[in-house]
């Protein structure tokens, strides 16, 4: 038997008696009920909710907070409950400009079921949440500080306006699936701070989307804020429309991608940042500008680093950055953590800049530092004199070099200290180790020299062995060059060493005596060098301009 319960929709309420007793007054009982407790909950102030189509909720001009009741076409704070649900619309064509401000004060959240911001009004929101089924920006919407939209599964923005981040922990996202920006859309700003630490100490991101959702782009998404940083979050990014950095901004990215799967990627005086992989294989990342490129906490996997002119790739504070089975043809600096994994080559230099800060560290991880590659640096020792314990700065982790690695002073140009420290017991240098005048080398461990290895002094410097110091029983190099001002050098310490000396530096720039003394285990150096390259050199020159002219004069005889 069916019994018509809403007459004016046609719906029905099938019941059942499978003990035989009377329907009708069964029905009649059950109806009864119903009618009673719906006009009771009516009677009381609710409304009819779950009955009745969303309400609209229109603002009514100017500027004001989202809680003020007054400023509502429906009278009520748009806030969706079991009974009540909304549509927004700021400001349904109102003439007057209006800013709706939503958070600001408290952390509160709001749930409606659809947004729509009309062209030259705005939707800001600070310290507050947003939860919307449908969301429609012909005008702005900003994000401020701690603010967040959540969208549902497979959501997307919709309209010609500007969505605008303006301060950290600020977030657009998908509930889950994939958020999609529709193609008249404008994503810009960042993180106004977000420069100095590129999320480092606690992720306090200017996202779009999510790390567990998928992104398509068909609009712009554009980081144009001097010092801003603006991050796109994905598991994957499809850009079909264009990813911008510009005027000192930086757009990272939250996701694994490759350049040549990124799409439309424009740099018009801005940065990259990379905060998960890039899938480098087979490509070349170029970096033309100082801080082109970051790796904030993030891996370039495989293919090749180049650098030009002033250009470097960067690792900022508080940051481990990856190079994993790269070439590296060009400059990297380093204020965080390097680390640096497989294949590893090329013609570069990674210089460890600014650990003096309190959120710097410049410490790199390398097996062995290859032929082609110097790394070079130091922390002043005024700062480093001032670490509490345990706190390792400008310190390289290595077993061998077969590259080049010089000790120098600091940024501030004041003594800098370089560390290495074995990942074994002993460090063996098969290429180059330099000191500079103000640079000191530590080796935290036993030292041994190779065959052919050398021992750069380049107008000063000192090299501090922390346990044997074993110099090669062939043929080794000390390479001492000219001091500043042309002065010679007096009894000039150049190195030390806790444990024992093996062997001696047989080989040593022309004009430059070395004293071992055993009793201090210090190794010293006094005189003036002529740098032997130059002067065989100079030598070869004149013998053979010297045969090109007798060859010339015996062609013009003949």
């Amino acid at each position: 038997m069916q019994i018509p319960c809403e007459p004016a929709s046609a719906r029905y309420i099938t019941l059942t008696n499978p003990s035989g007793e009377d329907e009708i007054g069964r029905s009649i009982r059950y109806l009864a009920t119903t009618f009673a407790a719906t006009a009771s909950f009516l009677a009381g102030g609710g409304s009819p909710g779950l009955f009745a189509a969303p309400t609209p909720a229109n603002w009514l001009g100017g500027s004001g907070n989202w809680s003020d009741t007054t400023k509502w076409s429906a009278g009520v704070v748009p806030n969706n409950s079991v009974t009540d649900t909304y549509t927004v619309n700021v400001d349904n064509a109102n003439p007057a400009a209006s800013t709706v401000v939503l958070g600001a004060v408290g952390t509160p959240s709001y749930t409606v079921d659809a947004v729509h911001i009309d062209a030259g009004d705005r939707l800001y929101i600070s310290n507050g949440s947003l939860n919307t089924s449908a969301l429609t920006v012909n005008g702005t919407l900003q994000l401020d500080y701690t603010s967040t939209v959540t969208l549902p599964t497979d959501a997307t923005v919709a309209g010609t306006g500007t969505i605008l981040y303006s301060l950290q922990n600020s977030q657009l996202a998908a509930a889950a699936g994939t958020l999609t920006i529709d193609s008249g859309l404008t994503v810009r700003g960042g993180d106004s701070n977000g420069t100095t630490y590129f999320g480092g100490g606690g992720g306090l991101l200017a996202r779009v989307g999510s790390p567990t959702t998928a992104l398509v782009n068909r609009g712009t998404i554009h980081a144009d804020g001097n010092f801003q940083l603006l991050v796109v979050s994905a598991t994957t990014i499809d850009n079909q429309g264009t990813l911008q950095a510009s005027n000192g901004a930086y757009l990272g990215f939250e996701s694994n991608f490759s350049l040549a799967t990124i799409g439309n990627l424009v740099d018009n005086g801005g940065g990259f940042a990379i905060l998960k992989k890039l899938i480098n294989t087979g490509q070349t990342l170029q970096v033309n500008r100082p801080r082109g490129w970051v790796l904030a906490s993030g891996t370039i996997d495989g293919g090749t680093v180049a650098t030009s002119g002033p250009g470097y790739l960067y690792v900022p504070y508080i940051h481990v950055g990856v190079l994993n089975n790269v070439t590296l043809n060009g400059n990297v600096q380093v204020s965080g953590d390097l680390h640096i994994a497989g294949t590893f080559g090329g013609a570069g230099t990674i210089t460890i800049q600014n650990p003096e800060a309190i959120e710097g560290s410049g410490n790199i991880s390398i097996e062995t530092v290859p032929s082609g590659i110097t790394v070079r640096g130091g922390i002043a020792t005024s700062f480093e004199s001032q670490l509490p314990p345990g706190w390792v700065k400008a310190h390289v982790h290595m077993t061998s070099n077969q590259g080049r690695i010089r000790a120098q002073k600091s940024i501030l140009d004041e003594p800098g200290r370089l560390h290495l420290i074995s990942q074994g017991e002993t460090i063996t240098n098969a290429a180059t180790l330099e000191v500079s005048d103000g640079g000191t080398l530590v080796v935290h461990d036993s030292l041994t020299f190779s065959p052919d290895a050398h021992l750069v002094v380049d107008g000063g410097g000192l090299l501090e062995v922390e346990g044997n110091f074993n110099l090669s029983p062939t043929t080794d190099f000390l390479d001492v060059l000219p001091r500043a001002g042309g002065s010679a050098y007096s009894s000039q310490l150049i190195a030390t060493y806790t444990g024992t000396l093996t062997g001696a530096l047989s080989r040593v720039t022309p004009g430059i005596t070395v004293q071992y003394l055993a009793a201090t285990k210090q190794i010293r150096i006094s005189g003036t060098p002529v740098p032997e390259p130059a002067s065989v050199g100079l030598v070869m020159g004149m013998l053979g301009g010297l045969a090109c002219r007798r060859r010339r004069r015996r062609g013009f005889r003949g």
